[in-house]
């Protein structure tokens, strides 16, 4: 899981080899603006939490 209760997790994100700025396009593709406003985040393609 890259976010969880607002908390991104770089950790997380470098294991699954996704970029800030990947996650972020992806977060304006569904709306949304900022990391805190997100609640939770899974890999689609991977379905890993």
């Amino acid at each position: 899981m890259s976010i969880h209760n607002r908390n991104l997790d770089f950790k997380v994100l470098e294991k699954l080899n996704i970029s800030s700025d990947e996650l972020k396009k992806a977060m304006r593709e569904e709306g949304i603006e900022f990391f805190k406003d997100v609640k939770l985040a899974i890999n689609k393609s991977t379905r890993k939490y």
